[in-house]
């Protein structure tokens, strides 16, 4: 469930890439070339445009796949808020199954597999962060069973030291 959340977030950048480059590269876009008065020398005229068929369209599309992007990433940033508050409030108890996590904190953006391979590791960042750079982010860690074991809040900069362990 969460991987196809990740996955489609991917796709809709990838399309958005695509769908960019063939509007480039659209062969209706390119600059008509005309034979000079004088010899056989080419020169290319005044670049004139001509409508494409697909270009509107892909635009279009490629607005649409932005939007949804942009409401992708305000929803992962709700989603840490809330978390974060619940954090900080003590609302967050160890124990909690991971489906009561879920309804009440939102999607994390992504999971993975612990280290040690018996615990689950949930993510949940603001929208407006990467992975790459140090951005605030917390980690729920989930047991076998689905039940939650600890969590971590990094400020970008390290592990917050009031961890729940």
């Amino acid at each position: 469930m969460h991987r196809g959340r990740c996955i489609k977030k991917i796709l809709t950048v990838l399309s958005c890439f695509l769908i960019s480059g063939l509007v480039l590269t659209e062969p209706g876009f390119a600059a008509k070339k005309d034979k000079a008065d004088k010899g056989s020398r080419t020169r290319e005229k005044k670049v004139k445009w001509v409508k494409s068929k697909t270009g509107l369209n892909s635009l279009i599309q490629l607005s649409k796949d932005r939007k949804e992007m942009e409401n992708e990433y305000a929803l992962e940033t709700r989603n840490y808020e809330k978390l974060k508050d619940a954090v900080e409030g003590e609302d967050l108890k160890k124990g909690m199954p991971a489906a009561a996590v879920e309804r009440k904190f939102g999607e994390p953006v992504v999971t993975f597999p612990g280290e040690d391979g018996s615990t689950t590791k949930w993510v949940y960042k603001p929208g407006t962060g990467s992975f790459l750079d140090g951005i605030r982010k917390i980690y729920l860690i989930f047991d076998d069973k689905g039940s939650l074991l600890e969590w971590q809040s990094v400020d970008g900069a390290g592990v917050d030291p009031g961890a729940g362990k």
